[in-house]
């Protein structure tokens, strides 16, 4: 049987420095989703090789993407009573950014705040994907808006690519390339985006020459071939 060590009065003080502590924590985050609004519309993510804001907070904060989503859902969430319970650390960051999805469903904020004291994350989630609405005819226009890009330069020495995938599709796709990431060596001052770039060329390349489970992956077997006078002209670059 645990028991505690301290006494009465002791861990009373230790509950209440517990409670103070995540009130700081809770102000600090609604600091952060301010800062968040405030540096995704430069970009920040792109320049850094990130897909989205997303990644490029689990990244550089070392958080995990549901806490990085949730800091994104606060920063794009209108002024009102939930961001303001949040400042005053009064709610935790995973209760305000569910309570925004609620507001998000024909709820207002102090209809959805309202419901907060009587009910815990996992029932506010509940209530969530049952109140949730997609359409036939959202889901046919996802569907049907779906596209992938490859643009080549003209020389065929770079490519670009970009796109839109359908929810599903795109969890699996995402899905595979952070499980072949982990496959890959890490190397020196490599971006996320280039190791999800890696990824993707990897398991390519693993379709084209066959390799299935249980095979192993591929492996490049390159020649190649240079012409002495055009190369002592370039420095070797031709």
């Amino acid at each position: 049987m645990f028991e505690w060590s301290g006494e009465g009065d002791e861990i009373d003080i230790w509950e209440e420095k517990l409670s103070a502590n995540q009130a700081e924590i809770n102000r600090l985050y609604a600091e952060q989703a301010e800062l968040v609004g405030r540096l995704d519309p430069h970009q920040i993510a792109w320049a850094a090789g990130d897909r989205n804001v997303t990644d490029w907070l689990s990244a550089t904060l070392d958080i995990s993407h549901q806490t990085a989503r949730r800091l994104r859902t606060l920063a794009y969430a209108p002024e009102g009573v939930i961001k303001t319970e949040l400042v005053k650390g009064a709610i935790s960051l995973d209760r305000a950014a569910l309570l925004v999805e609620l507001s998000k469903t024909g709820l207002s904020d102090s209809e959805a705040l309202s419901l907060s004291p009587d009910y815990s994350l996992g029932r506010l989630y509940g209530m969530l994907e049952r109140r949730r609405r997609v359409s036939a005819e959202d889901s046919q226009t996802l569907f049907s808006d779906r596209y992938l890009v490859i643009q080549p330069s003209l020389d065929q020495s770079a490519h670009r690519f970009w796109g839109l995938a359908v929810g599903t599709d795109g969890e699996i796709i995402a899905h595979a390339l952070h499980q072949r990431e982990t496959d890959l060596p890490v190397l020196e001052d490599q971006s996320s985006g280039q190791r999800r770039l890696d990824a993707l060329a990897s398991l390519c390349l693993d379709s084209l020459t066959g390799s299935g489970e249980g095979e192993g992956r591929a492996v490049t077997v390159a020649e190649v071939f240079v012409d002495a006078a055009l190369a002592a002209e370039s420095s070797g670059e031709a």
